[in-house]
């Protein structure tokens, strides 16, 4: 039993977890899925591989007990196994209304799949080459200082733990905010707090000296905040494209950090758009409303919404000084100036002599490799990046 933290782990344990991913797989592929992102029959085998090589990775090396007893990897392991668990009982309970792409089970599948898509990407943060790495760093300093302060070198605390720690720094104000917060800081629903998902929330609800208020502002008293993939923006706007400036706004399911919004267009088209260069969600409405770009909140009338402009003076100016070059590789990679240029996942926390260029370490130990396998030399992984044209 996987959940047995008490046992070392076996390579049984996982083909259990293996059997029941392929089950799901197989019955999910025959009921006509539309591939919407995150597209739950390429995440379960992504998960599935990815698991086998940490453990090959771990079992070449004969550290099998190192990961048993590695906190963060056996609860990664439990909420794997209980969510595809519950996927397999709602496959099973529901077999006929899988087949119709309007019924509760078909949307309780797409919660599902984001969640797991989650869970994924946190897995991969912290095991970047198939090795278990506390090296992530959260990306607003000021965040970053607090959880040091509070969790040191963790990278996974218990929610209770969390919530009475940020509760002494951000006054929550009932039981029932503290569950709201939850469900948007825990998104991976496993009852814990990783540092990437803190991380995730604080690039959210910048800056980190107001982010209660901000949160509420816009994820507890906006009524264009919406949890939904893009697929389900899509339809919601549908619906209101006689409208026009009608919007929503979202977490990004694939760009985990960044705002999307959808917007229903003078032309009556449905319009999304990431919000990128460092602009808060908050500046972007603000400014969208200005531009008569995003008025009607879900096709409400513009005074349902709370009024976001104080919520500018409350922002800290954070600014990342980069050169020409550096902005058209990220722009070019589709990636924020705080992420790896090469992978655009992992934070940057090396520094390469002397072109100055930044880069994660999980990237800059698979360069070193290619280079010493095909014996030869290059002044920076960087100048590899294609340019634009």
């Amino acid at each position: 039993d996987v959940c047995d933290r008490s046992r070392p782990l076996e390579g049984k344990h996982l083909d259990g977890i293996y059997k029941r991913i392929s089950k799901v797989i197989r019955f999910l592929g025959s009921v006509g899925l539309e591939v919407y992102q995150p597209f739950i029959l390429e995440t379960l085998p992504e998960i599935a591989t990815k698991l086998r090589q940490v453990w090959s990775h771990y079992e070449s090396t004969d550290r099998q007990s190192e990961l048993s007893y590695n906190e963060y990897f056996r609860i990664f392991l439990e909420s794997l196994d209980a969510k595809v668990r519950e996927l397999k009982v709602l496959c099973r309970h529901n077999k006929a209304e899988m087949y119709n792409s309007n019924s509760k089970p078909r949307v309780t599948l797409i919660r599902m799949s984001m969640t797991l898509s989650y869970l994924f990407k946190d897995f991969k943060v912290f095991f970047p080459s198939n090795e278990f790495s506390e090296h992530f760093r959260v990306t607003k300093q000021d965040a970053s200082d607090w959880w040091s302060r509070n969790f040191g070198n963790r990278v996974l605390v218990p929610w209770h733990e969390f919530q009475f720690r940020f509760g002494s720094e951000h006054c929550i104000s009932s039981f029932e905010e503290a569950q709201s917060l939850k469900r948007d800081i825990d998104i991976t629903l496993n009852d814990y707090v990783s540092k990437f998902e803190f991380d995730v929330f604080t690039r959210l609800f910048m800056p980190w000296s107001n982010i209660l208020n901000t949160w509420k502002m816009l994820a507890v008293k906006h009524p264009g905040y919406v949890n939904m993939t893009y697929e389900e923006v899509k339809k919601c706007l549908e619906e209101l494209c006689d409208k026009p400036a009608s919007f929503v706004f979202r977490r990004s399911c694939t760009k985990l950090g960044f705002w999307s919004i959808g917007f229903v267009s003078n032309s009556r088209k449905v319009n999304q758009t990431v919000i990128r260069d460092g602009k808060s969600i908050v500046e972007a409405l603000v400014e969208g409303a200005e531009q008569r770009l995003y008025l009607y909140p879900r096709g409400m009338d513009p005074s349902a919404a709370p009024d976001l402009q104080f919520l500018l003076s409350c922002r800290a100016k954070e600014q990342i000084a980069v050169s020409a070059e550096e902005f058209e590789i990220y722009s070019n990679m589709d990636s924020s100036f705080e992420l790896c240029k090469i992978c655009s996942e992992n934070n940057k926390d090396l520094k390469l002599e002397p072109c100055g260029h930044l880069l994660c370490r999980a990237c800059f130990k698979d360069w070193s490799q290619k280079l010493n396998r095909h014996d030869k030399t290059s002044s920076c992984p960087a100048y590899d990046l294609p340019k634009s044209t």
